[in-house]
């Protein structure tokens, strides 16, 4: 009979260790959770791609539903912007209005969105893919400048 007292004793101590690790890991998730260790920083802008037209600066604005780009003309030629859209996953953003540029000049599209509130709240990562429509007003060309920028929503 004092074999199985044995077994009995060292189950429950096995039963009692493992319990107290659970309880110290639950314990230390939550005092990193209370400091905000896992919450995380806001992401740095970035962006890729762009051929001619390049991206110097961009925003994305919850309250005003905009995505704003600078836009920095290295065609060589003066061009017009005929069209710029954006797709911040399901969201739909576009400025139609025409711009000419001409040579190493800067500008800023201004593009309206459906609802960014809908899906993101201030600081949130998002990703929009970008397309520039533009005319080389020299040859008389439509052109095509595409890529991603990136960052949190102001």
């Amino acid at each position: 009979m004092q074999s199985n007292s044995g077994k009995a004793q060292s189950s429950v101590e096995y039963s009692i260790i493992y319990s107290l690790g659970v309880v110290v890991i639950i314990l230390a998730l939550i005092i990193a959770w209370r400091m905000e260790t896992f919450t995380p920083e806001t992401p740095l802008k970035g962006n890729a791609g762009f051929s001619q037209l390049k991206i110097t600066d961009h925003a994305a604005y919850l309250n005003s539903s905009r995505l704003v780009l600078a836009v920095r003309n290295d065609v060589g030629n003066d061009i017009e912007v005929t069209r710029a859209d954006a797709n911040i996953e399901d969201i739909y953003c576009y400025n139609s209005s025409p711009i000419t540029m001409t040579p190493g000049m800067k500008t800023i599209a201004d593009l309206r969105c459906s609802d960014l509130s809908n899906d993101y709240v201030e600081g949130a990562y998002y990703r929009a893919n970008v397309t520039i429509d533009y005319t080389n007003l020299e040859t008389g060309n439509i052109h095509y400048s595409k890529g991603m920028v990136w960052g949190g929503v102001e």
